[in-house]
């Protein structure tokens, strides 16, 4: 297998463990994969309540897995950021009593983030 990224540190690999633990992380990181999404369009989709949405996205940013990708005009006028998922893979192996996480890019997430003057979905009518 060939990976993008070996994560090596015991800190950063926890910090993803944990994220990925979580089934709404899950659920979200499953739903940015194709897609820049908004928080209340993946509060909808997936069924999570928004707070949740929200803590889940700053845990998921925090452990690299997700990351804005571009902030876009609701329209009611209203900014949100969108965020993509920035890994297509996550691998975890033991090996020697050690834990190795491997991440695989996600090709479709991009590393710039734009202004869209475009409306987007705000949430499900």
């Amino acid at each position: 297998m060939s990976y993008s990224l070996i994560v090596a540190d015991e800190f950063s690999s926890e910090r993803i463990l944990s994220a990925i633990a979580d089934p709404y992380s899950r659920k979200i990181l499953a739903k940015t994969m194709h897609e820049a999404l908004g928080t209340l369009v993946l509060a909808n989709e997936c069924d999570i309540p928004v707070t949740t949405v929200y803590r889940r996205i700053d845990e998921l940013v925090r452990a690299g897995l997700i990351a804005p990708v571009k902030t876009a005009r609701t329209k009611d006028g209203k900014w949100v950021d969108l965020y993509r998922s920035t890994v297509k893979r996550v691998d975890i192996c033991s090996e020697n009593g050690g834990l190795f996480v491997g991440l695989v890019k996600n090709e479709m997430s991009t590393g710039n983030f734009t202004r869209a003057s475009t409306s987007v979905r705000h949430k499900r009518s």
